[in-house]
C-alpha cells in the first residue's frame, strides 16, 4: 500500500515538472532576466531626472510704483495710483526644456487719484477700479542652476472693468466774473460732489503689454516657489479717466506664488 501511494505521489511530480523542462529555452530565460533588469533601472530613476509636461500656479502681489508721462499742464494737472493689489492663476503647457505656452488669468484692484483742472473746472476724484486680465503665457527657460530656475515671459494682456467707483468733486467756475461794488471780482463757483458706481464714461476694456521674469525655486521635484517680477505698459487714454493725460501708464509688479506639475515623462 506504501509503495502504490509513493508511485502515485511520483507521477503527479513529474507531470507538473515535464511540460515546465519542455517550455525552458535560454532566448526566454533571457528575456526575463533583461524585463527584470529595465524595472529594476526605472525604479531606481528618480522624480529629479523627470520632465513634467503641465503646470499650473497661483501668485499673489503688489504694484509697487508707476510711472504717467506726458501730462498736459505738469503745474495744474496730476495723477497718481496706488493699492494696486494683484491675484491669478496660470496654467503652462511645457513643449520642451526651453519654450512654453499657456495661459494665465488675473484680477487686479486699483486706486487712482486724480486732480486737474481745465479752464473754469476743477477736478479732485479718486477712482476705485477691480478688473480681470486675460494673458496670453509666452515662457522660456534662459538659466537653470541646481534647483533655480529663471524663465523670460512676454506677451499682450486684455483687461475688462468688473467694478467701478468714482468719487470726489467738480468745481465750476462762471465764465463772467462779476465785480462787486469795491471793483472786485467775484468769484461764485458751484461744487458738486460726485459718488456714482460704476464711474462714468469709464472704458470696460483696455489692453497693454507685459514683460517679466519669473525665478522658481524646486521646493520638491513637482513643487516650485516661485518670485515674480513683471513690467506693464498701457496707454492711460484707453481708461478714459477725467484728466489731462496723454501719457503712458508703467507699472511694476512684485508677485509670490507656487507652481504644481504634472504629466510627468522621463522622456528629454
Amino acid at each position: 500500500m506504501k509503495q502504490i501511494i509513493l508511485s502515485f505521489i511520483l507521477i503527479i511530480y513529474s507531470i507538473n515538472i515535464f511540460p515546465q523542462y519542455i517550455n525552458y529555452n535560454p532566448t526566454n530565460k533571457y528575456e526575463t532576466l533583461s524585463s527584470s533588469n529595465n524595472e529594476l533601472n526605472l525604479s531606481k530613476m528618480t522624480d529629479t531626472s523627470a520632465f513634467y509636461k503641465s503646470e499650473i500656479g497661483f501668485t499673489t502681489g503688489f504694484n509697487w510704483f508707476s510711472l504717467f508721462t506726458y501730462i498736459v499742464d505738469p503745474d495744474h494737472e496730476y495723477l497718481y495710483y496706488y493699492d494696486n493689489y494683484i491675484v491669478s492663476l496660470f496654467y503652462v503647457r511645457n513643449l520642451g526644456k526651453i519654450f512654453s505656452l499657456g495661459f494665465e488669468l488675473s484680477n487686479t484692484t486699483t486706486k487712482l487719484n486724480t486732480k486737474s483742472t481745465s479752464r473754469f473746472i476743477y477736478y479732485k476724484l479718486n477712482y476705485y477700479i477691480n478688473y480681470l486680465n486675460f494673458l496670453p503665457l509666452f515662457r522660456f527657460n534662459i538659466l537653470t542652476i541646481g534647483k533655480f530656475n529663471i524663465n523670460l515671459k512676454i506677451n499682450p494682456y486684455f483687461s475688462y472693468i468688473i467694478y467701478s467707483k468714482e468719487i470726489g468733486e467738480i468745481q465750476k467756475y462762471p465764465i463772467m466774473n462779476i465785480k462787486n461794488n469795491s471793483n472786485n471780482y467775484i468769484m461764485n463757483s458751484k461744487l458738486y460732489p460726485i459718488n456714482q458706481s460704476p464711474a462714468k464714461d469709464l472704458n470696460k476694456f483696455f489692453h497693454g503689454f507685459r514683460l517679466g521674469y519669473n525665478i522658481e525655486y524646486a521646493y520638491r521635484p513637482n513643487v516650485s516657489f516661485l518670485f515674480a517680477n513683471d513690467f506693464y505698459y498701457n496707454n492711460i487714454s484707453n481708461l478714459n479717466i477725467t484728466c489731462n493725460c496723454e501719457g503712458k501708464w508703467r507699472s511694476i509688479a512684485f508677485s509670490l506664488g507656487v507652481i504644481y506639475k504634472f504629466n510627468k515623462t522621463y522622456e528629454l
